[in-house]
C-alpha cells in the first residue's frame, strides 16, 4: 500500500487564511484562474521526506512536522476532519520557506521545482508576500 499526500494552498487575506486550492479563484488573484495542485499532489517519497520527514529518511525542511495549523481555513478543516483518523502527520510551509529552501532538482525532479516557481509568479501578480501563502497537508495510507 503506497502513501498520498492530500494539499491546500491558503492565502492570508484582511488577516485570515483562505483556500484557494484546488484552484485559485478569480477573486484571490484578479481574474486569472491557477491550478494549485499537482506538483505537490503526485506520489513522491522524496518531497514527503523533505516536507515531513515521511517515508525518507532524510531531514524535513521544518525541522519535524508543524501539525494541523489552528488557524486554517474552514475548508482546509472540513477536509482535513474529513480524513479522520486515516490522516497522519499533519503540517503547512510557506512560500517564503518553499523559495527558501536548497531544492536538489535531480533529487525531487523538475515538476516540484517548477510548482514552487508557479506560485511565485501567482504571487507577484497576486500582490501577496510569500508569507501570506501557504500549503497545508497531511498524509493516508
Amino acid at each position: 500500500m503506497g502513501c498520498d499526500i492530500h494539499t491546500y494552498t491558503e492565502v492570508k487575506k484582511d488577516g485570515k487564511w483562505v483556500m484557494v486550492s484546488p484552484y485559485f479563484t478569480p477573486e484571490c488573484i484578479g481574474g486569472h484562474v491557477y491550478e494549485a495542485r499537482g506538483a505537490f499532489d503526485a506520489r513522491n517519497y522524496r518531497l514527503f521526506g523533505i516536507l515531513a520527514g515521511v517515508r525518507s529518511g532524510g531531514p524535513c525542511m521544518t525541522k519535524e512536522p508543524r501539525g494541523f495549523p489552528a488557524d486554517a481555513s474552514d475548508s482546509v478543516k472540513f477536509e482535513y476532519e474529513h480524513w479522520g483518523p486515516d490522516a497522519h502527520t499533519p503540517s503547512y510551509v510557506t512560500l517564503a520557506e518553499l523559495v527558501a529552501y536548497r531544492w536538489d532538482r535531480s533529487y525531487v525532479g523538475d515538476l516540484v521545482l517548477t510548482h514552487v516557481d508557479d506560485l511565485k509568479e501567482w504571487v507577484t501578480n497576486g500582490k501577496f508576500d510569500y508569507d501570506d501563502v501557504r500549503v497545508v497537508f497531511w498524509f493516508d495510507n
